[in-house]
């Protein structure tokens, strides 16, 4: 017999902690955020989170993401998650410093001195190409910051819109 989704997302949570935060104990992604299946195998997985809040208060609004107040990736608990925009989540994520831009992780190869050099490289007369070609990085992308598409100075502008 097969459990119902409810019986196994029950099993796979572990008790509330001192912060009250229901943590996943099932399989998890890198970044923490726990996952289950929806049904058989072909039917797929959701977030374990996002299923905690659409038991508890109904379906999320297309569009919508389910974010989390104590900043758990793995907290299950539903008094602890909102619906939000992508936007807000990402302002949330930024003004709380839960972010790795400028601190040289791993896949990224700039930061806002580089982009400060870059800046400074074109005004000598630098071709995009010569610049991308220092910063071993794509001549599309020396144009993205030279254009100021990509900037790397949320951090440093502070928190006035949190």
């Amino acid at each position: 017999m097969v459990k119902s989704i409810d019986k196994r997302f029950d099993a796979k949570c572990g008790p509330k902690t001192d912060s009250n935060c229901i943590e996943w104990k099932a399989t998890k992604m890198k970044t923490g955020y726990g996952f289950i299946r929806i049904g058989p195998a072909s039917a797929g997985h959701i977030l374990a989170h996002r299923y905690s809040y659409e038991r508890t208060y109904g379906p999320v609004p297309k569009g919508m993401v389910v974010m989390h107040s104590c900043d758990n990736p793995s907290c299950v608990n539903p008094e602890h998650l909102r619906v939000g925009t992508h936007k807000e989540n990402t302002t949330d994520m930024v003004c709380k410093n839960r972010h790795g831009w400028r601190v040289k992780t791993p896949w990224q190869k700039l930061d806002s001195n580089d982009a400060k050099s870059i800046r400074l490289l074109r005004q000598q007369g630098f071709t995009q190409q010569k610049i991308a070609d220092q910063f071993n990085v794509s001549r599309p992308l020396i144009s993205l910051i030279l254009n100021g598409k990509i900037n790397y100075s949320v951090q440093e502008r502070g928190t006035q819109n949190c």
